[in-house]
């Protein structure tokens, strides 16, 4: 999903069964930067307005919500 300036591009990289990882990197291109490491599924990315964070859903513990995380990276909040 491309950033709200265009500049960044968010994408879930699969690790696993059903699991991922949501990642950042830049259109000019670069290593990607790792933003999640919850092993858990994730799907449904957006960015939020402003292009600060992103919003994503994930299924952990048993249970499916929605979540932010900064795109400079940082903790993921529900």
């Amino acid at each position: 999903v491309f950033s709200p300036d265009g500049r960044q591009i968010a994408f879930v990289r699969v690790t696993g069964a059903f699991l991922g990882e949501v990642y950042l990197v830049s259109v000019d291109g670069g290593e990607p930067k790792r933003l999640t490491f919850d092993a858990a599924s994730v799907s449904n990315l957006a960015w939020a307005a402003g292009g600060s964070e992103i919003l994503f859903a994930s299924r952990q513990a048993g249970k499916s919500r929605l979540f932010k995380i900064p795109a400079t990276g940082g903790a993921p909040e529900w």
